[in-house]
């Protein structure tokens, strides 16, 4: 999926099989770690879990070796859907044996 401001940029011929992806670069300088509701990309994660993974593309400024997006705000990004999913899966399972419980 192309990052929305620069990756779309580099669009091969047949075009790009996912929607563009919006990971902004200050979501994850220093000091401003917060996560943004408006731009969730759930559609990444939900494509990378349903094909094996996902590619993002993005392009950066002379001088840095990669886009500030793909090294802070795609990390937290990942961190925080882990720590949701880890969440609803615990809660899943407890609900799952407390009905068993009840069951007995």
């Amino acid at each position: 999926a192309p990052n929305l401001r620069c990756g779309a940029w580099y669009r091969p011929a047949g075009g790009w099989t996912l929607e563009p992806a919006h990971f902004k670069s200050t979501d994850g300088h220093t000091g401003h770690w917060a996560f943004s509701t408006s731009r969730l990309n759930l559609h990444v994660a939900l494509a990378a879990a349903a094909r094996g993974g996902a590619a993002l593309v993005d392009a950066t400024t002379r001088g840095k070796s990669f886009p500030d997006a793909l090294t802070k705000t795609v990390p937290m990004w990942c961190a925080v859907l882990n720590a949701a999913l880890r969440k609803l899966a615990t809660e899943e399972l407890a609900a799952r044996g407390q009905q068993q419980q009840q069951q007995q």
